[in-house]
């Protein structure tokens, strides 16, 4: 019978012990037939629709931390603000609606001008997300949400 050589029996070594503890590791994640028992439910101090009182007034203090576009300037020395006006003007106007479109690029970016778009599509993004008031509606009926 011919030798395996060292470095391929390691290799089969290495593999079937993977082997082995891949198939415990299955076997473990088995689910058992026995019932399964509801954890407890555990108890809200505050209730579901109580808000802590302490936590609501450090809010109240909290500064208004959203930063304009026109504050974050690129690598390029534009700010967010500016590039987007100048290379994707139509962005914006779509973030309301949340029908995005397509971003029209009639020249061609460099590597470096698709990373600023990038970058400054996402933080107008984030920055629409963050902003409150463009998710507050106003109240419908009364068996309205």
């Amino acid at each position: 019978m011919e030798q395996l050589p060292a470095m391929k029996f390691t290799f089969l070594l290495r593999f079937t012990a993977f082997l082995c503890l891949l198939s415990i590791s299955f076997q473990s994640c088995k689910k058992d037939n026995a019932e399964e028992v509801a954890p407890e439910e555990q108890a809200n101090p505050l209730g579901l629709d109580q808000v802590d009182p302490e936590f609501e007034a450090r809010m109240a203090l909290a500064p208004d931390t959203v930063i304009s576009l026109s504050d974050v300037i690129l690598d390029n020395g534009i700010s967010i603000q500016d590039y987007l006006d100048q290379f994707d003007p139509t962005f914006q106007a779509g973030l309301s609606t949340g029908r995005l479109a397509a971003p029209t690029l009639d020249r061609d970016f460099e590597e470096d001008q698709q990373f600023n778009l990038f970058i400054s599509r996402m933080a107008a993004t984030g920055n629409f997300i963050v902003e409150r008031t463009n998710f507050i509606y106003p109240a419908g009926a009364a068996d309205e949400p």
